[in-house]
């Protein structure tokens, strides 16, 4: 099917996200949810074939294995083109053993139960004033960058998932794991050990506790501690590590 597709569109060059979409791309969906009323990018979309009542203004293409024929698609039109180019501010201590050139986990299955990684094309881009101290592994992005904004701190054996974005002035503890496309906002902290799960999206002025594990978004500042992380009590603007 992925061939197909290619064969079908030999105008379309290129693969994009939904949520930014760009003019002679093919793009996919799991979910309507992502697809706004009109589109006025010239995008191929892939849908399932089970997806119904979908809006009008879109180019689908219904397909059975939506995953693995995108990812098949992607890797054989970015094949022999290079990820973008890191990006890093003024001001900045990175520390030599980061690891900064590394994709993430992004697996499709083929008919075949077998698993295909998806090329990572993007990169990172690091602010003015960001600190990033030893082992600590920041996966660049599929498409776009993973963003660490300016005055954010790092320490040491932390991981950043592809696609993320850190807030301004935010500090992340020894050892946290962020999975990929996590959005923290401005002013936060995130203690020691803490996870917080793929695709959470975590407003300003939010701390979470120590060994605390976020697998909901946060949309109210606070602090927020436990296994999964609950509201403890208000943000404390003086807090510090």
């Amino acid at each position: 099917m992925h061939n197909y597709i290619i064969n079908k569109y030999p105008e379309y060059k290129r693969t994009c996200a939904i949520n930014d979409l760009k003019d002679g791309c093919i793009t996919f969906i799991r979910n309507k949810e992502y697809l706004r009323l009109t589109n006025t990018n010239d995008t191929i979309i892939l849908v399932p074939k089970s997806m119904t009542e979908l809006p009008f203004g879109w180019h689908y293409e219904f397909i059975d294995n939506v995953d693995y024929t995108f990812t098949m698609i992607h890797n054989i039109l970015w094949k022999d083109i290079s990820p973008q180019e890191h990006i890093i501010g003024k001001n900045c201590f990175i520390h030599l053993t980061t690891i900064l050139d590394i994709e993430g986990i992004h697996y499709a299955k083929a008919p075949d139960g077998s698993r295909i990684q998806m090329k990572h094309i993007g990169n990172v881009e690091i602010g003015d004033n960001v600190s990033v101290f030893a082992l600590t592994t920041i996966q660049r992005g599929i498409f776009g960058s993973t963003v660490l904004c300016d005055g954010v701190k790092i320490d040491s054996h932390v991981n950043i998932g592809h696609n993320s974005y850190i807030g301004k002035n935010s500090v992340i503890a020894l050892g946290a794991i962020l999975g990929g496309s996590v959005t923290l906002g401005e002013n936060c902290m995130i203690g020691l050990g803490a996870i917080i799960r793929n695709g959470i999206n975590i407003c300003s002025n939010v701390i979470i506790g120590q060994g605390s594990n976020v697998v909901s978004n946060i949309t109210n500042p606070g602090i927020y501690i436990g296994n999964p992380a609950k509201f403890f009590k208000p943000y404390d603007s003086g807090w510090n590590f």
